[in-house]
Parts: structure tokens; sequence; C-alpha cells
């Protein structure tokens, strides 16, 4: 037994070594490909920290040509107040960095979760790491890896009577993870639950306390107004979510807020009960998986670099099957078959001429989360699964 203990130590020392080797590998990969750091996501995070550290609106700020607005909490822009003193130039790489080492831990946790060999999860965790989310997060400075390490964190490593923090702060810096307290319900955590809605609800007083006007704005419906994204931010080839595969298929610019509200119920409504299926099996990461797909199709706006959230997903089917989705969507997201078609259909609402047959290329990334859903809904009524080490 000491032996197979010290085998098992040994192969999650090599885990977390060789996927921390290999993320770093990538990103000197990627920054010697002639594809530098854009970190556009992180200016805009930036600007409305620097507004308010000199006292003004950060939903007032404009980035870049196109006018790109701060579209998150006023807690996020306090917390990126305080870097104001640190220069872009290296906020961006420190943040490239960190994101790399939040990818890096969740694959190591699932994957060890999931008691995958080593030599697989690193293959595994290498060819998500490659994929187009992974590298639109890392280029363009989305928080999106950080806000999945601190969730994975939080349902898989911390102990239960210490869970829902994490959760509570990932969704005070971007609502959507919020939709994780559903993992909790399933669970019966209800002292989790609540200290995640606590945490966030906390955030939410500290940002009346001190941004009373940006704080009225953003939760009185501001944060609802999917107009302040670019003009034609809603069909675009990049936003994949449910809401833009109808757009792109209706040839419709936006819709009344009436309806965006309607297709993201049906979505929660239809994610809730199949991770309710799955939480009958008490089977906590497929509940994680299906919930952080849910979130993607649910979202008005889902931005490739957002569909990181499928390295929580994929490993599930690779370890436990069907092996051949998780095969197609490592593919799906490795090519991206939407910005294979981007020269004549990106931009300028020229989406919205899209031919019927390049339709599914279009929105590749929405329909491979239906896929998903569908791999990862229970067959039939079965035992409850034995319990997995944490």
């Amino acid at each position: 037994m000491r032996l197979l203990d010290g085998v098992r130590a040994r192969g999650r020392r090599f885990l977390g070594v060789g996927t921390g080797t290999l993320l770093a590998v990538c990103l000197v990969i990627r920054w010697h490909a002639g594809v530098p750091l854009e970190g556009s996501d992180t200016a805009v995070y930036l600007a409305a920290g620097h507004a308010v550290a000199s006292g003004g609106d950060p939903y007032a700020v404009r980035v870049f040509g196109e006018g790109r607005p701060f579209v998150y909490t006023p807690w996020a822009a306090l917390l990126f107040s305080g870097l104001t003193a640190i220069p872009t130039f290296w906020i961006v790489r420190l943040q490239a960095l960190l994101s790399a080492s939040c990818l890096a831990l969740t694959g190591l946790y699932v994957h060890r979760r999931l008691s995958v060999p080593g030599l697989a999860a690193v293959a595994v965790t290498a060819l998500a790491v490659l994929s187009e989310p992974a590298f639109s997060a890392l280029h363009v400075g989305q928080v999106d890896p950080l806000l999945m390490a601190m969730v994975v964190l939080d349902l898989l490593v911390v102990p239960r009577r210490h869970r829902g923090w994490l959760i509570g702060l990932s969704g005070a810096v971007k609502l959507t993870p919020l939709v994780f307290v559903l993992v909790l319900i399933l669970d019966k955590d209800a002292r989790s639950f609540l200290r995640a809605v606590g945490t966030m609800v906390a955030t939410v007083l500290v940002g009346f306390l001190v941004l009373p006007g940006p704080s009225r704005f953003f939760w009185g419906g501001g944060g609802a107004d999917v107009g302040r994204f670019e003009m034609d931010a809603g069909p675009r080839l990049d936003n994949q979510s449910a809401r833009a595969t109808l757009l792109r298929l209706a040839r419709l610019e936006s819709m009344p807020l009436w309806a965006t509200i309607a297709v993201t119920v049906v979505c929660l409504t239809v994610g809730a009960l199949l991770a309710a299926r799955v939480g009958r099996q008490g089977d906590l990461i497929a509940g994680m998986g299906v919930v952080a797909v849910t979130m993607l199709l649910a979202s008005p706006v889902a931005w490739t670099a957002h569909w990181v959230w499928v390295s929580v997903a994929i490993p599930l089917l690779w370890a436990r099957g069907p092996r051949s989705i998780a095969v197609l969507g490592l593919l799906v997201v490795s090519i991206s078959p939407m910005l294979l078609i981007a020269d004549d259909y990106y931009h300028d609402l020229r989406e919205l001429s899209l031919p019927w047959y390049l339709q599914p290329a279009a929105s590749s990334y929405a329909l491979m989360g239906i896929l998903l859903l569908t791999a990862l809904r229970p067959a039939g009524p079965t035992e409850p699964p034995d319990a997995m080490p944490a």
C-alpha cells in the first residue's frame, strides 16, 4: 500500500509539474508566433479602475476607437482601482501568466477528481490550452480563467464547511459564475449556498457605500442593457451564446429585452432540470459540467474566450464517455469553424447575410454546447456513484 501511495503521489506531482510546464511552453510559443498579448479586456477593467481612483464614473469610460464600455460590476471596478499604480504593460503580462496558471490548476484538480492518468490528463489539458478559447482569453486578458479556477477550487478542493466564499467573490466580478450556486443546491449544501449569496450581497453593499451613483446605474438596469456593447455585438461570429445563434438564424440585429430574458430563462430552466437529474446521482463534477455549459448558452453575450469553461465538461466526457464527444469538442474549440468564415462574414453585421449552409459553422460553439449537455445527460436512473477522492 505504501508503494502504491508513493506512485500516486508521484503521479500527482507529475501531473501538476507537467501541466504547468506545458502551459508555460504554450505561452512562449504563442508570444513568439507573431501574436502579441493585446490585453483589450484588461484595458477596459483598468480604465474603470482609473475612473474610480480619480472620482469618476466607471460606466462613462470608453476604450479604443470602437468605444468599448465597462460592463462589469462596481465591485470589479473597485478591485482594479487598486492596480492603477502598476504600468499596464506589466499588468497585461502578469494577468496572462496568472490566467495560464489558473488553467493549469483547473486541469489538475478536474482530472485528479476524475482519476485520469497523468499522461492522458496532460495531453487533454494541452489540447484545451492550445484551443482558441484559451488563447483568446490570454490574448485579450479575460478574467474567466481566474473565475473558473475559483469556482473549481470552491467546489472540489475547499472543505465543505468553508465552501461558497469563492463562488460569491467570482460572481461579484462577473455575474455569470453565480449560476454555480445551483451545484450547491443540488449538493444539498444550504450553508455554502448562503455563504455564496451572502458574499455577493456584501460586495453589492460595499459598492453602494463607495460608488453609490455607478451602483444605482448598474443594479438599476444598466448592467442588463446588452445594447451597451458594440452595435453589432449580438449577432457577431465570436458571440456564441444561444441568443446570438437565434439572431443569426433570424437575421436580426438585436431583440427586445423581454426576448433576451426569455431565451436566458429557457436555457437556465433546461440546464437546471438536467443538472437536477445529474444531482440525484450525487455526481458533483458532472453537475459542474452541466452548469458551466448552461451558463455559456444562457448568457446574452458569450465571446469565444468565455468558452474556456468547457474545460470542466470535456475532461468529464473523456474520463467517463462518450469519449468521441470529448474528442469532437476538442476539435471544435481547436479549429473554431466560425473563424474560418470570418473574412467574409465578420463585423459590420455581415453575419446577417450568412447562407443557410454556413449557419452550423457560425454557431459551432453553441451547437457543441448543446451536444455536450446531451452527452452529459444521465442515460437513466442509476445509483449514486461511489465517493471519488477529493
